[in-house]
């Protein structure tokens, strides 16, 4: 679904343990070049799939990237993005999400920055 992407900055931009941390540095695909760390980059891939009774139900894969200067730090913001996030189901902007899944976790270290990487699926209507 091509409005995810709002679903998901409202979600984090609500969560009182994310915001703490990164602010407002949420950004869909990537951020400004001089944006300080923490900060959050999400984006998403969707695949529409017909359901038994013929209603659309899409299954969209979106990725939430943490980058942080510290290791510790950067765990603790992955594990509040994962809280806001995983089992969260209502309308929010719109959409009605029955469930949101975590899928995956990596981790790497790239240009100065602890990269904690997190997928999660969202079911849709």
């Amino acid at each position: 679904m091509i409005e995810i992407g709002k679903v998901i900055y409202n979600i984090l931009s609500s969560a009182t343990g994310v915001t703490s941390s990164v602010g407002t540095r949420m950004f869909p695909l990537v951020a400004p070049s001089d944006t300080v760390f923490p900060l959050i980059v999400y984006d998403r891939r969707s695949n529409p799939n017909d359901t038994k009774d013929d209603s659309l139900l899409y299954q969209t894969s979106v990725e939430i990237t943490i980058l942080d200067a510290d290791y510790a730090d950067g765990i603790e913001i992955a594990l509040e993005v994962q809280q806001a996030l995983e089992y969260y189901s209502g309308t929010n902007s719109g959409i009605t999400v029955r469930k949101i899944k975590l899928i995956g976790v990596d981790e790497q270290y790239s240009d100065d920055a602890y990269v904690q990487k997190l997928s999660f699926m969202v079911i849709s209507v």
